[in-house]
């Protein structure tokens, strides 16, 4: 009997936990509307609006695994596949607008995934507005 105490007592301490941590998280990304406050970490060098984010090749690393190392990120798919959905909590309001990453000052040629960075490589993404 005292064994199941302690156990139903454990997972209630668990749960607790999980549920203000979840709170937490939900309070670091408020959302006003349907503009929604970046988390901006130290590491991520994003611009006030959270719209551009930049920063340093590293030899042998891919543009999206350094992106995912210094930034909050959701996307779709995997790998050199993988299509950037959401940095830092600012995801695209519309069907035509997308995270979209330069190398250099130039458009991209492959997927983040796929892009293998050099040290004196600059990359830049930026929330992108498409015209069909």
């Amino acid at each position: 009997m005292k064994k199941k105490i302690i156990i139903y007592i454990s997972i209630v301490i668990v749960a607790v936990g999980l549920i203000t941590g979840g709170f937490y998280a939900y309070q670091q990304l408020s959302k006003t509307g349907d503009t929604v406050t970046p988390i901006i970490s130290e590491r991520c060098n994003a611009s006030s609006d959270g719209k551009t984010i930049t920063y340093s090749g590293k030899e042998g690393s891919t543009a999206m695994a350094l992106l995912i190392e210094n930034c909050t990120v959701e996307s779709n798919g995997t790998g050199e596949s993988a299509f950037v959905t959401s940095i830092n909590g600012v995801k695209a309001s519309s069907s035509n607008e997308g995270w979209m990453y330069k190398i250099n000052g130039t458009d991209a040629m492959v997927g983040a995934g796929q892009y293998i960075t050099k040290n004196d490589d600059v990359i830049t993404w930026t929330l992108a507005t498409f015209s069909f």
